[in-house]
């Protein structure tokens, strides 16, 4: 325990989290399928059919909440499926942005930057889910609510700017919305902080 058993500890929860992640499985596919189409395939095709898998499972994940949202389902376990795809969402970057930070090169540094901003996107929008249909009632909309207002709550407090449209009447309520906010930190002060390339000294 070269850093203390607190850190090997860390170590251990945020590896094994690793595993729960369904994007993961996505990856190993892909992985297996490259190998058995071409047993001779090398680093670069395996990575390129490999972020492929990654692509796929972004637009899944967004069509599935979109059709949510678009339908106004609410089910038990739809609730814990998003819930799932949130944490995973953020646990997901982190791990691959923070807790690793690979060197990449310009276009990896681009796409990385780009999925980020799409991490970002999705929570915000899995807000909006939450706030306008699962726990509706746990707030008091100060004008006839509309689908777009959830959006726009998720919007505000997504940004920090503040929440004027609704407020929170039970511990749910006020929990969603720490809880976005504490999402709202975990993305911008510590996933963009590593994401965004840093000028070099004296450059």
């Amino acid at each position: 325990m070269r850093y203390g058993f607190i850190f090997a500890t860390a170590s251990v929860l945020v590896e094994s989290t690793k595993f729960l992640n369904l994007v993961e499985l996505f990856k190993l596919v892909s992985k297996s399928l490259t190998r058995s189409i071409n047993p001779d395939a090398d680093d670069d095709a395996i990575r390129r059919n490999t972020n492929i898998a990654i692509d796929i499972f972004i637009v899944l994940k967004w069509v599935v909440l979109i059709y949510l949202m678009a339908t106004s389902t609410t089910h038990l376990i739809v609730e814990i499926l998003v819930w799932y795809l949130l944490a995973m969402n953020a646990y997901t970057y982190f791990y691959y942005h923070v807790w690793l930070q690979p060197e990449l090169d310009i276009d990896g540094t681009r796409r990385r930057i780009i999925n980020v901003a799409l991490a970002y996107s999705f929570s915000i929008v899995c807000f909006a889910y939450f706030y306008g249909e699962v726990y509706l009632n746990d707030f008091l909309w100060l004008k006839q609510f509309t689908p777009d207002d959830a959006v726009l709550l998720s919007l505000k407090n997504g940004f920090a700017s503040g929440a004027s449209i609704a407020q929170a009447r039970s511990a749910m309520g006020e929990f969603l919305e720490s809880l976005q906010i504490l999402n709202t930190f975990v993305f911008i002060s510590m996933i963009l902080g590593v994401t965004i390339p840093q000028k070099k000294k004296g450059a």
